[in-house]
């Protein structure tokens, strides 16, 4: 019998400061089973003990809840709202493997290609600061030199997803995304659908 899935804190540590090390991180836990009830964290770049700590506690095979980030955090004041983020220095891609055409392995290989590979990768996308796998597709992010306005980033977010040949209704700059080295536990309805919880990983770093 396999060992149940469990986070890698370290890894979502590692990933965090990777993207932001002077922080904050702002987290988001919520229930795989009956309503979501979020409950949002945020901790200093100082306390990567309570960090971990978090995610072990909620993310493991007991409690199966999915664990998200907010990549803008830095200008966040309040609740997660739009109107909450003073500016943006991260854009955003989200693509879920089912908006691609073929099968699991061609989507997965389309999207890899996409974010990855210079001679596919659309002309005029850089590329990604980070990129990881989230359990039923990737997620990319840019890190840009400097903030912009919430609404030019979306737009620029929105330019994004059409290169890419992603889903549309991702671009909001307040989009919480999957915090790579946890596991997906997914909701009732994507069990239904007869996937399986699958450990996020990052994929690479630049």
């Amino acid at each position: 019998m396999s060992e149940p899935l469990q986070p890698k804190a370290d890894e979502a540590w590692a990933f965090s400061q990777f993207i932001a090390p002077d922080g904050p991180y702002y987290l988001e836990r919520m229930n795989s089973e009956g309503p979501p009830s979020p409950v949002a964290k945020t901790y200093p770049a100082s306390d990567p003990a309570s960090f971990k700590k978090f995610v072990e506690a909620n993310n493991g095979s007991e409690l199966r809840r999915n664990l998200y980030f907010l990549p803008n955090a830095k200008f966040l004041s309040g609740k997660r709202r739009k109107d909450n983020l003073s500016h943006a220095q991260f854009l955003h891609a989200d693509l879920d493997c089912k908006d691609y055409p073929g099968t699991l392995d061609e989507q997965q290989s389309r999207i890899i290609g996409l974010l990855l590979e210079p001679k596919e990768r659309p002309k005029g996308v850089p590329e990604p600061t980070a990129v990881w796998f989230t359990g039923g597709g990737y997620q990319a992010i840019w890190k840009l030199d400097q903030p912009v306005e919430v609404s030019v980033a979306e737009d620029y977010n929105k330019r994004l997803l059409v290169a890419l040949q992603g889903g549309p209704g991702t671009h909001n700059a307040d989009r919480l995304l999957r915090l790579p080295g946890t596991v997906n536990w997914l909701n009732a309805q994507k069990r239904e659908a007869g996937r399986e919880p699958a450990l996020s990983f990052w994929m690479t770093k630049r």
